[in-house]
């Protein structure tokens, strides 16, 4: 594992340009973090700590006033959700197996306060949705992620066992109600004619099957029936699982 940097933060002085290609360093290697299916959820399934060292590089964007990672530089970089996720494992493992960094547990509970302030709650239930365009998939800015969700509540239900706090489990199984939306009616699942679900890192109106954003989003269904023992979300496992099994009928496709 990479040295642990000290908490990143702060501008790189580049100048303003939205998020491009992220060059990441050749050192930052990640591996199997805590696999488990026991109650207390402890570290993530991914050891994301060592790409703290890609952030504390600006590798991704600048940094925030609050401290929280942007994607992009100067008047252009904006915070996304996926990317706050991710930075959120590594700053709660980090504290995790040492809980004299103090600084790392009090930005957990800024990147809680930045989910609260941004997330959309409908009839469908609750989602965060993509800020900026994806040209790639030709997708405008303003969509929701399966794997957003999944990361999302992966992180709440951290959070909820640091804290105690029982809505953020409510705001967790809201998130996993949105998750049973279609993508026909602005959702993010996809069922096909054997019944079998696909849950999309990218909603478009043909299916674009990209295993590592389906995958991110089973570990946080996985984590929910971890804390809640809820049986229609293990039945939900249950299908992706599926889904999978049957993955040599699918062109699914891992995103580089």
């Amino acid at each position: 594992m990479a040295t642990i940097p000290t908490l990143p933060e702060g501008r790189s002085g580049n100048p303003s340009a939205p998020l491009g290609w992220v060059f990441y360093n050749p050192t930052v290697q990640l591996s199997v973090g805590n696999a488990s299916w026991n109650s207390e959820l402890g570290p993530y399934y991914i050891d994301m700590r060592p790409a703290l060292l890609d952030y504390a590089e600006f590798r991704y964007g600048d940094f925030a006033e609050n401290g929280l990672p942007l994607v992009g530089y100067g008047s252009q970089a904006v915070h996304f959700c996926i990317n706050l996720a991710q930075f959120g494992f590594a700053v709660h493992d980090v504290w995790w197996y040492n809980k004299e960094q103090y600084e790392y547990r009090k930005r957990l509970d800024v990147l809680l306060e930045w989910f609260e302030s941004n997330k959309e709650k409908s009839r469908h239930g609750t989602c965060w949705r993509i800020p900026f365009e994806n040209k790639k998939y030709g997708i405008p800015a303003g969509y929701p992620s399966a794997m957003a969700q999944g990361e999302i509540i992966s992180f709440y239900l951290r959070m909820h066992q640091l804290t105690g706090k029982a809505e953020l489990i409510d705001t967790a199984m809201d998130a996993f109600e949105f998750l049973k939306l279609d993508v026909h009616l602005g959702g993010v699942r996809r069922q096909n004619e054997q019944g079998q679900i696909w849950l999309e890192e990218y909603p478009l109106k043909s299916p674009s099957y990209v295993l590592n954003g389906f995958i991110y989003t089973l570990f946080g269904l996985i984590d929910l029936y971890r804390v809640t023992n809820n049986s229609h979300v293990k039945i939900e496992i249950d299908r992706c699982v599926d889904r999978l099994n049957s993955s040599h009928k699918c062109n699914f496709w891992i995103k580089q």
